[in-house]
């Protein structure tokens, strides 16, 4: 039984061997053609690194920093447009004004009927919340976790905040759509609200925020500046070791 088993250990050995000596065979020609192409098209250790670093951190600090930037918006950035992260909702008073609540940034923005940015604003809340308007054109927005409906007039002016069960204004915001108009919201890589009569875009985000804003540009940033650097400290072994 001894002999047998040393017999089999001797054997798998002795295959393992040779696949790893047939995968080295093939693997040479191919790592000497894939140096030759680095050296031709891929700059320095240096510069891969010094483009990759700031790629990476910029990613990375990408989200916490659109984040801080719309809760600065409460009272500072009014009349500044943030570019949409995670719509929750779309409501339109009698008017024809559009309100966008973007979750991301915990924010309310309004816009003409046209689909012009005309203010916005914070709303302190944690989770998705849902957006209706009054028959006085007032803007109820009911937070998700916190069970709090908020009363706001058009211009963002808070008018009341009370706690209420969640089953009482979700019930409420489930039967009540008509204050949502034609409009819905459509996430994706390229938040927007569309007109469901036509299926036209009415609101999007501009496409030079939509390379900054997140969340699906901050993760590829972050994953071509860590490719990046990964690829410069191989290539820095590598010149070290010749």
């Amino acid at each position: 039984m001894r002999q047998h088993a040393e017999f089999k250990r001797r054997r798998v050995a002795e295959l393992l061997g040779r696949v790893a000596d047939f995968a080295r065979r093939l693997w040479e020609p191919i790592e000497r053609r894939l140096g030759a192409i680095e050296r031709r098209l891929l700059p320095s250790c240096r510069v891969l690194i010094a483009i990759g670093m700031p790629m990476f951190l910029f990613g990375w600090a990408n989200v916490p920093a659109w984040k801080l930037i719309g809760w600065i918006g409460g009272s500072g950035l009014a009349t500044t447009e943030l570019p949409f992260g995670d719509l929750d909702d779309v409501a339109v008073d009698s008017k024809g004004r559009i309100y966008v609540a973007d979750g991301f940034h915990s924010r309310v923005q309004r816009y003409s009927p046209d689909g012009e940015f005309e203010r916005g604003w914070y709303v302190p809340t944690s989770g998705v919340f849902a957006l209706r308007t009054a028959a006085n054109d007032e803007v109820h927005v009911a937070t998700a976790r916190a069970n709090k409906l908020l009363k706001y007039n058009s211009d963002g002016d808070l008018l009341s905040g009370q706690y209420r069960l969640k089953e009482d204004y979700y019930q409420e915001y489930e039967s009540e759509t008509e204050t949502t108009g034609p409009y819905a919201v459509r996430g994706g890589l390229l938040p927007h609200v569309v007109d469901t009569r036509t299926g036209g875009t009415v609101i999007t985000r501009p496409w030079h925020t939509g390379l900054i804003a997140p969340f699906f540009p901050a993760v590829l940033y972050s994953v071509i500046g860590f490719a990046l650097v990964g690829v410069g400290e191989l290539k820095r072994r590598r010149e070290r070791s010749r």
